[in-house]
């Protein structure tokens, strides 16, 4: 797999079933990110400028670019880090629809 740029950068909520369908994609990728927890109550600037429409999680930047919407956010891995069918994403996409956790998020 290539790198395709910088380490992608995830906010994150520890229970959000949104972005545990976002890491679950990153982890079976292999596409290296770092975490960075968002205080829902007391939101960065950070977290604000990555998400300044709907100021919620799960919200990305990968190489100086955000994105937000955890589906959107599924298509954006696929089509940057995956050679396999689109079928193998809705896969996924309906193993988390169903209540799919990484083990030990919750």
């Amino acid at each position: 797999m290539a790198s395709n740029g910088e380490k992608v950068k995830v906010f994150t909520f520890s229970i959000s079933p949104f972005v545990n369908r976002v890491l679950i994609a990153l982890e079976e990728m292999g596409v290296p990110y770092d975490s960075q927890e968002v205080d829902m109550n007391n939101k960065s600037p950070e977290f604000l400028e990555a998400n300044p429409v709907y100021k919620k999680v799960p919200a990305i930047v990968h190489n100086g670019k955000p994105l937000s919407e955890s589906l959107v956010i599924l298509e954006y891995i696929h089509d940057t880090w995956s050679s396999s069918p689109s079928a193998v994403l809705g896969g996924w996409m309906a193993y988390s629809n169903d209540g799919g956790r990484i083990p030990g998020r919750g």
